[in-house]
Parts: structure tokens; C-alpha cells; sequence
């Protein structure tokens, strides 16, 4: 004898969505980003399986349509990706307890983050960070990169040089792969920005390098750029690198420093076979002769006056020509 009840061929089951959510932040949002959430808590709450295609070939939408609602929903501070190597998962946050913790938190309750974030320099430091991201940073990230400067004793100029370094150098514009920076640093006890040149030269001396010049031409700021980090490395296979030194800090002097000058420099430079310092003479460009008065051909009818006559001569002419003119 055996007892069997049929598996559901239909989904007839529930999918509980918060009211927040569906107050507060479907209103505004792409109906396609909507979908994608909702889809995608559906999945989660019924085990979890799929991916990014599933949920684009359920929806009749592209795939990099699912990833973008991802990016805005994370941007909402809503979700969080997991990242597993290039790839990634979602996780879906409680919006009751996100609402909480922001809203009805007391004053004499409220928590140290919440404090922070009421700091200029940390506000300002967000600002940078999301800035080199690309994108808006979700609360849950912000708490963790605002936790940095007390769990690694990190200062928040370093962490900023983290995210320079992260996304600019390395292209990575992750949050756990720039948290991982910042961990090596304070591994290696790099708190200060003389400690982090030290680790350059020891670790990345081309980046050390070209951040080194661009410091010297005032362009501190400039982003990276792998091209022009590379042209340094070429052009020291001809000239030392205290003539690159050189060019950058007459580079800085111009009225608007600018990477194009600095690299006109170089290439003429290297037309005259300038390689070290000591070559620099042959840049200078030959003096000009300074002309003097000229004299009066000799054999000329105003060859035997002096300079003084003959302007009395030519005053007394004009004296004469502007009396004939009266009478006339």
C-alpha cells in the first residue's frame, strides 16, 4: 500500500513584499527594475536558484538590463551584491530593519556611523569614494568603509589613496577588493603618505613613478592612466629619471600645467639626445644680437650732422611749412 500526494505543477505559493518597498521605492523606479526585484526575491525566498540570464529570459529583457536593475537597487542601498570573483550574487535586506535603524533610532541612542556621518570629513570622504567608484555607495558599504579608520587604524586620507589606487591602477571598482588594499597597508604598517611612497618604490615602482611626477607638475588630482604611466617607463629606457624630474617642475611652472606640455618636453629633448641632466646645455637656444642704433650711410648728405642738428634742422623745416600753410 502507498500514499502519494501529486507535486504542484502550477507555483501557487506567496511571495511576501514589504509595504516599504512598495511605498516608498517602486513608485520612482523603472517598471523593468521593479520586475527584476521582485522576480529575484521571489527566487531567494523559493531556494535561491538562477542567475542573471534566468530571470532576463523569464522577463524577455537583455541581460545587462538585469544587471543595471541590480546596480540601481544597490544604489538604493537595498540590496547588496556578493561578489565571487567577477561574478556576483544578491542579497536582499530587510527593509524594516533599514527603516528603523534609520528613522526611529533616539538621539541618545543613535549609532556611532550616524555620528560619523555628521562629520564633514567623512561626508566629504564619501563623496571622493563614490566618485571613484562610479557610482553611488549602498548604507550597508558606507558603514563598513566608515569602520575602516578604527578597524585597520586607517586614516581617511590613506583610505581615499586606496580607492585612487583600486579603480584608477588596478580598474577594480569593488568594495571588498579596495577593503583588501587597506588591509595589506595595515598589515604593513603603511599609515602615512611618506609610508605609502616608501611601499611604491618597494612594490609598484612605475606607479610611484608617474604619481611622483605628476605631483612635481601640480596635477596631484589627475586620475591614472595606465598609457601615460607606461610612456614614462619607455622614455627611461633613454634618459635618466632625473631629467623626467626636471621636466615635470618646468612643467609646473607654466601658467597651466598640463600633461601635453610635459610630454612636448620630452620628445624634444630626445630630438637633441638629451639624456641626463648634464646634456641640459645643449637646450639652450642662442642669444639673439641686439641691433643699435643705425648710423648714416656715409657719403650722405646727413653724414656730417650730429643727431642733435639734425632734429633742430627737421623742427625748423616744420616751422617753416606750417607758416606757408597759414597764409594759404
Amino acid at each position: 500500500m502507498e500514499f502519494k500526494v501529486d507535486q504542484l505543477q502550477l507555483d501557487l505559493g506567496d511571495t511576501p513584499i514589504e509595504n516599504i518597498f512598495l511605498n516608498d521605492y517602486m513608485p520612482q523606479a523603472d517598471g523593468d527594475f521593479v520586475k527584476v526585484y521582485l522576480t529575484g526575491i521571489q527566487m531567494a525566498l523559493n531556494g535561491g536558484e538562477g542567475d542573471h540570464k534566468s530571470i532576463a529570459d523569464r522577463l524577455n529583457i537583455l541581460e545587462s538590463d538585469v544587471q543595471r536593475a541590480w546596480d540601481y537597487w544597490e544604489s538604493e542601498g537595498i540590496i547588496e551584491k556578493i561578489y565571487e570573483g567577477e561574478s556576483y550574487g544578491i542579497r536582499f535586506l530587510r527593509l524594516k530593519e533599514l527603516y528603523t535603524r534609520e528613522v526611529y533610532t533616539p538621539q541618545k541612542t543613535k549609532s556611532d556611523f550616524a555620528k560619523r556621518l555628521e562629520d564633514r570629513e567623512v561626508a566629504d570622504m564619501f563623496t571622493r569614494c563614490e566618485y571613484y567608484m562610479r557610482r553611488q555607495i549602498p548604507y550597508q558599504q558606507k558603514l563598513d568603509i566608515a569602520s575602516w579608520r578604527e578597524v585597520y587604524n586607517m586614516p581617511t586620507e590613506m583610505i581615499l589613496e586606496a580607492f585612487r589606487y583600486g579603480t584608477e591602477e588596478k580598474n577594480k571598482r569593488s568594495i571588498p577588493y579596495i577593503e583588501g588594499i587597506v588591509r595589506n597597508w595595515a598589515d604593513e604598517n603603511v599609515r602615512t603618505k611618506e609610508d605609502l611612497e616608501k611601499n611604491f618604490r618597494e612594490h609598484d615602482a612605475s606607479y610611484y613613478r608617474y604619481r611622483h611626477l605628476l605631483e612635481l607638475m601640480g596635477l596631484s588630482r589627475k586620475p591614472y592612466i595606465r598609457e601615460e604611466s607606461e610612456l614614462i617607463d619607455r622614455y627611461l629606457t633613454v634618459m635618466d629619471f632625473e631629467l623626467l624630474e626636471e621636466a615635470a617642475r618646468r612643467t609646473g611652472g607654466i601658467a597651466n600645467p598640463n600633461w601635453r606640455y610635459f610630454e612636448s618636453i620630452l620628445i624634444a629633448w630626445k630630438a637633441k639626445e638629451i639624456k641626463t641632466p648634464a646634456d641640459l646645455p645643449k637646450d639652450q637656444k642662442p642669444k639673439a644680437v641686439r641691433r643699435g642704433a643705425q648710423k648714416p650711410m656715409q657719403h650722405s648728405a646727413t653724414a656730417k650732422y650730429s643727431g642733435d642738428d639734425l632734429e633742430k634742422m627737421a623742427e625748423r623745416k616744420w616751422k617753416q611749412f606750417q607758416h606757408k600753410r597759414g597764409k594759404k
